[in-house]
This record gives C-alpha cells, sequence and structure tokens, in this order.
C-alpha cells in the first residue's frame, strides 16, 4: 500500500527473455543480445501490468542495452512516454565469462559468491566489475537523475519505471532496501519480473517484489 509521505512509487523491471538467458549463458555489459519470443511475449506482459489509470507511468527509464530497451518499448507505447536510456544503468561486466555458459564456470562461480557473501564485494568478476562499482554508477544515476528534486516538498508523487538487469536489480536492492551487498543472492529474480519500491525522500521501502503474476 503506498504511504502518504512517499514520492516516488519506483518499479525495477527485468528485461525479457534473450536466448542467453534461455541456454544460461552470460550476457553482462559487453553482449547486447536482443529478445527471443518468449521475451517478447514477456513485454507485452510488463505492459498489460501497467494498464489502467491508476496504474499511469510518468517517466520511464532503461539501460544501454537493446534487451532493455525492447522490454520497454511496448510499455512507452502504451503509455505514450519517452524512453531514456543510459550507460549507467548496463548490467554488470561480468568480463572474461560474458557469453560463456554458466556451467562450464561453477567451481569459479561459487568461490566468488562465497567471496562476496563475506563482505569482499570489491573483487571483481575477472577482468570486469565489481558489485560496489556496480552500486556506485547505477545509485549514483538513480540519485542525481530519476530522484533529483524529490527532497523538496510540493512535487506531485510520480511512478517510474526503471527496466534494468538481474544482477543490477539484487545488487541495487541488496542495498537500498538494508540487506547489505553480500545478501544479494537472496533477492530472487526472473525475465519479466517486476519489483515495486516507495521512496520517500530519505528512503525506500519494499512495496511488493518479484512480482510475476502478469506472467502466467
Amino acid at each position: 500500500m503506498q504511504e502518504a509521505s512517499t514520492r516516488i512509487i519506483l518499479y525495477l523491471v527485468r528485461h525479457g527473455q534473450t536466448d542467453y538467458n534461455a541456454s544460461q549463458r552470460f550476457q553482462g555489459r559487453g553482449i547486447d543480445a536482443e529478445l527471443n519470443e518468449v521475451g517478447r511475449k514477456q513485454a507485452e506482459a510488463v505492459t498489460r501490468y501497467f494498464e489502467g489509470d491508476s496504474m499511469t507511468i510518468d517517466r520511464l527509464y532503461c539501460s544501454s542495452l537493446k534487451r532493455t530497451a525492447q522490454t520497454a518499448a511496448p510499455l512507452a507505447h502504451a503509455q505514450n512516454l519517452q524512453i531514456t536510456s543510459s550507460i549507467h544503468l548496463d548490467e554488470m561486466d561480468f568480463g572474461s565469462l560474458e557469453g560463456a555458459y554458466v556451467a562450464d564456470h561453477l567451481p569459479y562461480l561459487r568461490e566468488l559468491q562465497e567471496q562476496w557473501r563475506s563482505g569482499q564485494t570489491s573483487i571483481p568478476v575477472h577482468e570486469g566489475e565489481h558489485p560496489e562499482q556496480v552500486y556506485s554508477r547505477a545509485n549514483g544515476y538513480v540519485n542525481d537523475v530519476v530522484l533529483r528534486g524529490y527532497e523538496s516538498e510540493g512535487r506531485k508523487s510520480e511512478k517510474v519505471v526503471l527496466v534494468v538487469h538481474g544482477r543490477l536489480i539484487r545488487i541495487l536492492l541488496s542495498v537500498w532496501l538494508g540487506y547489505g551487498l553480500e545478501q544479494m543472492d537472496e533477492i530472487e529474480h526472473s525475465n519479466g519480473a517486476i519489483y515495486e519500491i516507495g521512496w520517500d525522500g530519505r528512503g525506500f521501502t519494499p512495496l511488493q517484489l518479484h512480482i510475476t503474476k502478469h506472467l502466467a
């Protein structure tokens, strides 16, 4: 339920499925894959979720990558919105893993995840980014662009959608909701899922996390 003090309802949407998702291969920032047929249907389902006057969206953002732009496009058309894209909302750079099958790197991934879970979140993926870097660039953009001006009273409440990526969602929400980066893997994600959080000028409050009913 929306609190009276809420100034922005922020919806994080994970992009629709690509062939890389379907085959469990890393994408990251360096793989600019397009949605597959399932992903396009998920994008339409996201659009239907926001139908109706009570779900009118005021602003729409996505990363610079095709899979988020293609997920956002039907929603932009339905709500007569312009899409603002930014490289700061791109997925984590998975370095040498990009394009590789997850199953081929399980020992390395288990070791890296254990390091992150122990609080060593400044350790990067080989030749890629680490979670603290990803949080810094994406959170900085959200604060400087999406939330700017809402620290002051008097502006009407808005509904804002960010169509982004799975690992990025885990990183942002783990900090915004107070779990800590070391707990980011506790946040469930799936293609086309929606996360609804409120922002009151001081911090974020979870409203609904990992909404998937529209994908049924």
